[in-house]
């Protein structure tokens, strides 16, 4: 009997130094950003605590991207409520450096974590364009989400389009200027319905993006690697110096885009672990930076209409 309790204590004094490494390793910070998605999510924010970090190194943000490839935010909602595993956590500590992915994780578990400074949604591309499913995908999780006594603001990602040629877009019958618009469409009625706090116009930088010499890039072309997807480097950068702005902004941080001297390559990518990665890095030339922060900051001035910059 005493040596089942001498290993009983064993076991809890292990588990609580356990505790306290994770613990401490979870460093602290003084905002945590809770981004709920699919793929495109990826892409937009896995470059974004390294571009905060490039332009002001004080900045303490942790940042966490929970979701499941291709699904909208109504499986998201079901897995939710069904205590299902996520299909993606990955999450970027601003003391550690890096990211770290996980597939064990429950999205339930997730959201309850933290007191969110800002919970960010982004919907399946293709949802995307129905201002019905989309507010409706929208409501449900945001009731969930406050009955779980999350009260962050929340804020919604605009979707970049399908570049031409794409089979997803010729699915939906649309060009590719005009499924933006559409897009851009149904997240100003999210604004104005008061379903959203904020938009992120990650999808009007692309499309800024794609209407300058930056389109050429992308084995796809257009800046995508795979007629879906955006391509490592200069592509997911411009969303991500979009998101990157917005939350600077948002958290009256001090810092600009513009002075960011964050410069993907391939070994980058691997050094800090990107999660969800799609083909290798579209590196550009100098000018190709300052043209992609140009894109971003435009979408951020206008965020519901294309700006020419070339």
């Amino acid at each position: 009997m005493l040596n089942k309790i001498c290993r009983l204590l064993l076991f809890v004094l292990v588990s609580c130094l356990f505790v306290s490494c994770e613990d401490e390793n979870e460093q602290s910070a003084d905002y945590d950003v809770l981004v709920i998605g699919n793929s495109y999510a990826r892409d937009a924010f896995s470059y974004v605590p390294c571009v905060l970090a490039s332009v002001n190194p004080d900045v303490s943000v942790n940042l966490y991207v929970i979701g499941t490839n291709g699904a909208d935010l109504a499986q998201t909602h079901k897995n939710i409520l069904d205590g299902e595993k996520c299909f993606f956590y990955d999450k970027y500590l601003f003391n550690k450096g890096e990211w770290t992915s996980t597939s064990k994780s429950k999205a339930g578990k997730v959201i309850t974590s933290k007191e969110w400074n800002l919970i960010v949604l982004q919907e399946n591309s293709v949802v995307a364009t129905d201002y019905k499913k989309t507010k409706k995908n929208v409501n449900k999780l945001v009731s969930l989400l406050r009955k779980k006594k999350c009260e962050a603001p929340i804020a919604f990602m605009l979707n970049p389009t399908h570049p031409e040629n794409s089979k997803l877009l010729d699915s939906i019958g649309l060009g590719n200027d005009d499924e933006f618009y559409v897009i851009t469409e149904v997240a100003q009625k999210l604004l104005k319905d008061g379903a959203v706090d904020f938009i992120i116009p990650c999808g009007t930088a692309i499309q800024n993006a794609r209407h300058t010499s930056l389109n050429t890039y992308g084995d796809f072309g257009q800046l995508s690697f795979d007629g879906n997807h955006l391509q490592e480097g200069l592509p997911c950068l411009i969303e991500a110096y979009t998101a990157s702005q917005f939350l600077l902004d948002k958290f009256l941080l001090f810092g600009n885009i513009d002075n960011s001297c964050l410069f993907v390559t391939d070994g980058w990518i691997k050094n800090k672990r990107i999660p969800g990665q799609h083909g290798n890095v579209v590196v550009g030339t100098f000018s190709d930076y300052l043209l992609c922060k140009k894109c971003a900051k435009a979408a951020l001035s206008n965020p519901y209409s294309i700006t020419l910059l070339e």
